[in-house]
């Protein structure tokens, strides 16, 4: 059973266990003469794109899609302050296992933010009842001339670590 490269195109069907991995969920396009219905390797085949269906259903999975971001304007002389608080929150979001990523950021003279990622909702809104948001909340009248300005976004592309 050699490879024809002149064999006409067929498509076998695969399926993807519990809906994993749309994009793979759909079929292979083979040659009749390589892989077909009666390939002895047909089964291990099978095996290999269904693992490799369930590796990408779960990278899929733990893409960052949504992200908050907070602007905090320093009261005047509370700068230092700010900051100091901002650094100290972030072994309370080590503790955050559905905070994907968080950074605690200067913008400007007196301007300070905090951004963070989230896989979904659920993360996202267990963030903003969690406790830096209760501690920030807190410190707000004596850190802040203004309530912090808080933005629910949504992250379209993103370039992953490594």
């Amino acid at each position: 059973m050699g490879f024809n490269p002149a064999a006409k195109f067929a498509v076998y069907p695969i399926e993807a266990p519990n809906g994993a991995c749309p994009v793979l969920h759909r079929t292979i396009l083979t040659r009749h003469s390589f892989i077909g219905p009666q390939h002895p390797n047909l089964g291990i085949l099978t095996r290999i794109l269904r693992m490799l269906a369930n590796t990408l259903q779960h990278a899929e999975d733990t893409v960052e899609k949504l992200g908050l971001l907070a602007i905090l304007d320093a009261k005047p002389g509370k700068e230092q302050d700010l900051a100091t608080f901002l650094e100290s929150a972030q072994p309370l979001a080590m503790q955050e296992g559905a905070t994907v990523a968080w950074y605690a950021i200067k913008i400007g003279p007196g301007q300070y933010g905090i951004f963070d990622t989230f896989e979904n909702e659920a993360g996202r809104s267990a963030h903003l009842t969690g406790e830096i948001a209760k501690a920030l909340f807190a410190k707000a009248d004596e850190l802040l001339a203004k309530p912090p300005q808080v933005e629910k976004i949504e992250i379209l592309a993103l370039k992953p670590r490594g």
